[in-house]
Order: structure tokens, then sequence, then C-alpha cells
């Protein structure tokens, strides 16, 4: 039987068509639909946003129509999540697409995304890793050691929630871009105190800032997967995008047009945990919850 596996985020909603013989070389398509714009103040999703999200799931839905995919299943996370109307949301997707919409808790978000992460890399051998997934409504963060998770937590900061929060000015001013790092940095240090180990960075906000780094035009997760981004390089790019506007940032090569106007606040979360963590450099891991759900449903290795 084959799947397609639908991930509905605060930003995107992404689909996963796994290749079973080479897990790397499967199939991933995005749209872009914001379906956490407002959340965070208004705790409801807009019809609006809704509206956009069940657009996109469509879209997908039609790619796996045309991959004979046999199963949809689609989760969804932070912004679905937190929305008191996720009801009405997830009752809607099944009258128009069919499909069955399970809301993760974050804890779950969070097993899924270092199961990805672990099975993604090419040596998972090592003692202690963190595991940063920063999304468009949550973060979350796994210290894994010895093979066994030590501990988890998802985190309300994120690169949509940040920017609407803060409510950014384009350019953002030196007084908003300090205030919400120490926001960010008083939701995340007690749990990050004594951590040790790798980073290893998936979601969006990762992804992109190495594709960035790579100049990669159009998006490649053969070589996005698996680069290793320093810190310094990272300090470097957020210094130089906080000072464009959102117009001018959606000309740099790497960032898609569409995240240009919340990259700032995902950048920012980044640093904060890589300070946090006296950090050098971060490992970025193109194989997240969507790989997660495959390789836990099925039981295999990263070689399929």
């Amino acid at each position: 039987m084959k799947i397609g596996i639908i991930d509905i985020g605060t930003n995107s909603v992404r689909l996963f068509i796994p290749n079973k013989d080479n897990i790397i070389k499967s199939k991933k398509y995005m749209e872009i639909t914001r379906i956490g714009e407002g959340v965070d103040k208004n705790s409801e999703l807009s019809e609006v946003a809704i509206n956009r999200t069940i657009e996109g799931i469509k879209k997908l839905a039609a790619i796996c129509d045309e991959n004979g995919i046999d199963e949809i299943i689609a989760m969804a996370t932070s912004a679905v999540r937190d929305a008191v109307n996720r009801d009405v949301f997830i009752e809607r997707v099944l009258k128009e697409t069919g499909i069955e919409v399970k809301v993760l808790s974050g804890d779950e978000e969070a097993e899924l995304g270092l199961i990805g992460a672990i099975q993604g890399l090419s040596d998972n051998s090592g003692d202690s890793y963190l595991i940063v997934d920063i999304g468009g409504g949550s973060t979350e963060l796994i210290e894994y050691k010895n093979g066994h998770i030590v501990k988890a937590k998802s985190f309300n900061i994120g690169a949509v929630r940040l920017t609407e929060k803060f409510n950014l000015s384009d350019p953002p001013s030196e007084e908003e871009i300090n205030e919400m790092r120490q926001y960010s940095r008083n939701m995340i240090a007690s749990f990050l105190k004594g951590v040790k180990g790798r980073l290893i960075g998936i979601g969006g906000t990762i992804t992109t800032i190495s594709a960035i780094e790579n100049k990669v035009q159009v998006y490649d997760r053969e070589k996005i997967h698996g680069s290793l981004i320093k810190k310094e390089n990272i300090d470097d790019l957020f210094y130089r995008l906080i000072k464009l506007t959102n117009l001018e940032r959606k000309n740099v090569v790497g960032l898609d047009e569409l995240r240009s106007d919340i990259i700032n606040a995902g950048m920012l979360i980044l640093l904060c945990i890589i300070e946090l963590m006296d950090a050098d450099d971060i490992i970025v891991s193109d194989f997240d919850n969507l790989e997660g759900y495959y390789f836990k449903k099925n039981n295999v290795d990263k070689e399929g």
C-alpha cells in the first residue's frame, strides 16, 4: 500500500510520499497556507486561514492521486492544537477532502521529530544530541542521550507566533529584536540549563538558513540534508537580514519569499538556543516529523 503523509503546520501544509528503497529520494511538496495567522492573539483559526489551508490540502491530495497513493494520513501541530475551534477545521477537512486529521500533542510532535532527525543521521551512534525543531507556532527541544530521551518539551514560540506577537517593524528595530530575544531566552533557558551535546536542527526555519547559506535557488533536500552551519555564519546572516525590508528579503537567494516576513523571528529563536548551549554549529536535517511518522509506523531504519 502506497501512503502519503500530510503535516498541517502553523505556516505550511506539507506532503511526504516515501520512497521505501531510499528515503532521501522520497518526494516532498509544500503549500504555505499559514493557518496559524492570528491564533496567538485570538485563540482561534480564522475562516480565511481555514479556507487557504483546505485549498492547500486539496492540492496535495491531487498530487497523491497523481502518484497512485492508496491512503492519506494527516496530522496537525501547534496552531490547530491551540485553537479553540479546531474541531470546526477538522470537520471541514473531512467533509471537503475525505481526509481525517489527527491533532498531535506537543510530546507526540517532539517524538516524531526526534525519530526523523536521529534516523536521518549518517551516523546516529553519538552520545548526546539536542534536537531543535523550530516551526511556525512552536519550538520542540529534545535532549537525547545514549539512545534515550532525557527530556523533551514543546514551547509556544515559533517564527509566525513571535512575528505576530511582537508586531515587528519593517525592518525591525533594535529595541524590538532585543525584546523578542529576551522573551525567547526566558522561555527556553531553564530547559537548556546543563544540556550538552551536538545540535541537530529540523523544520522550515533551519532548512531555509541552510538553503540561504548554500545559495540553493531551487530547494534540493539532498543538498540541505546533513549540511553543517557554523554559529558565526548564522550570526552574520541574521544581522544582514534584519537590516533588510521584507521586499528586499524576498530577493535573497535560498529564501522562499513566503517565509521572508517570519525568517527573522525563526533565526532569533535558533540563535538563542545556540548561545544558551554555547554551541559552535548545528547539523541540518531534512528528516523531520514526516519521516518520523513513516519510520515509527513501519519500524524501519533509515535505508527503508
